[in-house]
């Protein structure tokens, strides 16, 4: 990276803190990217749908882009990647987009979701709910 920072932390911008964070890298321990893993895709018993994207759909296509490890969902807003990883996670997230797109599948819709919670948001006052897909019930 270009860039003469450390470290990238994304933080959503409708993320509420309820008091001040201590340490943000201390998320991090030894790695060099933190992304809370949300949602064990492998565990799923039910096909369902996020943000009209099928769970099983986006698992397999983990696969095939070759996670080993079991595949998860990361809905989190909450993002630090060191500055030495952040060229391969930006590679391997745009390798992940485009290979989805040839495959028909475009999980980038989340983001439009996203634009039109933010609108629900200014008109109702209260902040979106980033929870689990529906049909997996709230968490």
């Amino acid at each position: 990276s270009r860039l003469s920072f450390d470290y990238f932390i994304w933080v959503d911008a409708d993320t509420i803190f309820v008091r001040n964070p201590v340490d943000a890298l201390a998320a991090l321990g030894r790695s060099p990217i933190h992304v809370p893993l949300e949602l064990n895709l492998s565990a799923l018993a039910g096909d369902c749908e996020w943000r009209g994207v099928s769970l099983f759909r986006l698992r397999d296509l983990f696969r095939d882009a070759g996670v080993a490890n079991q595949p998860y969902l990361s809905q989190s807003a909450f993002w630090i990647v060191h500055r030495e990883a952040i060229d391969a996670v930006y590679d391997l997230a745009f390798q992940f987009r485009n290979g989805a797109r040839d495959k028909g599948i475009y999980p980038a819709r989340g983001f439009r979701a996203r634009v039109r919670d933010a609108d629900a948001v200014r008109q109702s006052g209260g902040p979106p709910r980033h929870g689990s897909p529906s049909c997996l019930g709230e968490r």
